[in-house]
């Protein structure tokens, strides 16, 4: 990466860090509020043992919670101790990467787990912006497009609650850099970690491999095979050391376009809020794509214009809050944003600039 890469990443870093430090400074320095521990959650009293009393959000409260419980067993070493008092605790093993970054932490405190957490955040979107910055200035556009990365209400709201999708939107963002550099290997084990992060990240893996299915035929299909195998054999192992899944009442795929007609009847009867306004915005972002995509199909729109297909299949439980669905379109909004910025992205970087092939 140049030089500019980096001075863009921590221009971005500085935006997390104002995004992130006066919420815990207003809860007199406690990092458990990145938690988003819920007041009717099922798993408050078990972490209220490890913590002592922290800061509540309503309802079951966010992905933070869950988080750190599972940082101390990522291994499922012991299901009983942690995974087995989870909601879907299959579904949130997952998505591992995140809480087996955050375990070193646990040989040290319970509170060095929730630091982390949010140094982990923090360190993400640096590496994120600074990848896309890189993969913007190496298609011929300016690195502050790289900006695009952290100018997300998907990544601001993840930030907030100490959520996946930054960490798994790094790891995409540092693998379309590796791919526009021909280190084909690094890309491969970067959209690795981002599946294990969030499973949607596979459809990056999968547009980048269509993207270079163009050019190296042979060599394309590693880009999304290797990260489906992986997603295959970890979630062979969470199966193996948990019995079953637990039921719920909440799914976030369904029937295509039922969630988007339902949320926009609801937002319809809420007037002018925030979630009605962020939704349409999504809604317009998952459109905007697509005719980015036709117009000027680069290896960024390739990765992310699978969102817009993911967008049709999600519920209005995922709709009808900007904090869910800004986060399950982070990639899209990015190459959004990047798409505007860049009215012509070349679809394959010159070899003095990308590097020399993988031999």
């Amino acid at each position: 990466m140049t030089r500019k890469s980096w001075s863009v990443g921590l221009l971005g870093t500085a935006f997390a860090l104002i995004i992130v430090l006066p919420q815990i400074a207003r809860d007199s320095w406690d990092p458990a509020v990145r938690l988003a521990v819920g007041s009717q959650s099922g798993v408050r009293d078990v972490i209220e043992e490890k913590l002592g009393e922290v800061p509540l959000t309503a309802t079951r409260g966010h992905d933070g919670q869950i988080f750190f419980l599972m940082a101390h067993d990522p291994f499922l070493a012991n299901p009983e101790s942690i995974a087995l008092i989870l909601d879907r605790p299959t579904y949130r093993y997952q998505r591992i990467a995140l809480p087996l970054l955050a375990w070193p932490a646990a040989a040290v405190s319970e509170r060095a787990i929730v630091w982390a957490l949010v140094l982990i955040g923090v360190v993400a979107v640096f590496v994120g912006t600074s990848s896309l910055s890189d993969y913007a200035e190496r298609c011929g556009m300016t690195p502050l497009a790289g900006l695009a990365f952290v100018l997300n209400p998907g990544v601001v709201s993840a930030l907030l609650i100490t959520g996946s999708g930054v960490l798994a939107w790094a790891f995409g963002a540092a693998a379309m850099s590796a791919v526009v550099r021909r280190r084909r290997l690094t890309a491969i084990g970067l959209f690795t970690a981002a599946v294990l992060t969030r499973e949607s990240m596979l459809l990056v893996a999968a547009g980048a491999s269509l993207w270079m299915w163009r050019t190296e035929r042979a060599r394309a299909l590693g880009y999304a095979f290797v990260p489906f195998l992986g997603a295959i054999l970890w979630g062979l192992y969470v199966r193996w050391r948990l019995p079953g899944e637990q039921a719920t009442d909440f799914l976030e795929l369904g029937f295509p376009m039922r969630g988007i007609v339902s949320a926009v009847s609801d937002w319809i009867s809420q007037g002018l809020t925030l979630d009605t306004v962020m939704g349409l915005a999504m809604v317009g972002v998952a459109v905007l794509l697509v005719v980015q995509f036709v117009k000027s199909p680069s290896l960024l729109a390739f990765g992310a214009v699978g969102f817009s297909g993911l967008a049709v299949f999600l519920t209005e439980n995922v709709w009808i809050s900007w904090f869910d669905s800004s986060r399950a379109l982070i990639p899209a909004t990015s190459a959004v944003i990047v798409g505007i910025i860049g009215s012509r992205v070349r679809e394959f970087p010159d070899e003095s600039v990308a590097g020399p092939s993988p031999s």
